[in-house]
């Protein structure tokens, strides 16, 4: 009676029925996390390159803060024919003083201020409304959505480093938290309650197997839903 019990404590199964194995689904489900995590620290990072063209806010501002200087695809107002108008060929216009600085005296205390303009809108040649004003030294940004500030509320919204990543590091934070929850798992495993590496192995290794299919079959699912689509769609109009 005693080795049939060992057999089935073994093998998972009872009445024939497979019981799942806990530690199996508690790698599993903490890989997935995991890569969750590390796909969203990922997706939501904003990073530059000093020979990069970059136009947005979060970008810019970056960039102003590591190279101390706008991106290439920046040119001054005397260098483009018309400055009322957008540049041709990707080209924006930024690093001329900004002549309205007691527009913004009460958010810093800089006078030597300079300004760039931000995402031109589509499907007109004007400039836009969006523009970052920042100090010489690009030690301070800030961002308007009314050009000069007018009717802002608030007119200048500063634009701190620290928060231009933000999400990605809360993101990474938690990475890193699982990726300690994970190592004190382990540890917990092999030394606290002295389990076999091999059982811990198996099992690790098993989770990966069923990540993969998952994975697998998210992937692989909607594709073949969109294929039998279009192969109805060609179908009918066949038909017709």
């Amino acid at each position: 009676m005693m080795e049939k019990n060992q057999e089935i404590v073994q093998s998972g199964s009872v009445n024939g029925t497979m019981k799942p194995n806990r530690r199996a689904v508690i790698v599993a489900v903490w890989i997935i996390t995991m890569v969750v995590l590390l796909i969203c620290t990922a997706a939501t990072r904003t990073t530059v390159h000093e020979n990069g063209r970059y136009h947005t806010k979060k970008e810019v501002a970056l960039y102003l803060y590591t190279y101390k200087k706008l991106p290439s695809n920046y040119l001054l107002k005397s260098e483009t024919e018309k400055s009322g108008e957008q540049p041709e060929d990707g080209y924006y216009i930024g690093g001329d003083v900004f002549r309205y600085a007691k527009k913004i005296t009460e958010y810093t205390e800089k006078t030597d201020l300079r300004e760039c303009d931000l995402d031109y809108p589509e499907n007109t040649s004007r400039r836009g409304q969006k523009r970052l004003v920042y100090a010489a030294d690009c030690s301070e940004i800030f961002y308007t959505d009314t050009h000069y500030g007018d009717d802002g509320d608030p007119a200048f919204v500063p634009v701190k480093k620290k928060d231009i990543n933000k999400t990605s590091d809360i993101f990474q934070a938690f990475s890193i938290v699982g990726a300690v929850c994970g190592g004190v798992y382990v540890i917990y495993v092999l030394a606290v309650r002295k389990e076999p590496a091999s059982d811990f192995l198996r099992d690790a290794k098993t989770s990966c197997f069923t990540v993969i299919k998952i994975v697998g079959y998210a992937v692989l699912v909607p594709i073949v839903i969109v294929y039998l689509l279009i192969s109805s769609l060609f179908k009918r109009l066949k038909r017709s």
